[in-house]
């Protein structure tokens, strides 16, 4: 009888956000995140960081961009349960952490005022993370 395997898969990311991948799984990690969260919030940071290289954007713009990105993952229909703002406040410290970002206002605005917003892109990858 064949051992059950595990569904957890590599992340693929390209983009601005590519090259903090690591130091964001290592944070999450360090956070207690399980290895199935971690992947989650990985896949939000490829379809991001897509996003923004869609969009033109740098990682500087991120933090006035945030509200941007998750009404867009709305418009398509992406399943809120794929949306983490805490994963995305996350990712901006650490991003604030390497000096990639000033640190600032609050990043993440609430969904009332986010709903108003709207943005377009699609995006490419990179292979990340891992299994467990």
């Amino acid at each position: 009888m064949a051992r059950p395997t595990s569904r957890l898969s590599r992340v693929l990311m390209t983009g601005p956000l590519a090259p903090f991948a690591d130091d964001y799984q290592q944070a999450l990690t360090e956070r207690g995140y399980t290895a199935h969260t971690r992947e989650q919030k990985l896949r939000q940071m490829a379809r991001l960081s897509a996003w923004l290289e869609a969009g033109g954007l740098s990682v500087a713009e991120l933090r006035r961009r945030v509200e941007d990105f998750l009404a867009f993952q709305r418009s398509i229909g992406r399943h809120p349960t794929q949306l983490s703002r805490p994963g995305l406040l996350c990712l901006l410290e650490i991003l604030e952490e390497l000096g990639e970002l000033e640190r600032g206002e609050p990043s993440v605005i609430s969904p009332s005022e986010g709903h108003e917003r709207r943005a377009a892109a699609s995006g490419g990858r990179r292979e990340v993370g891992g299994r467990g």
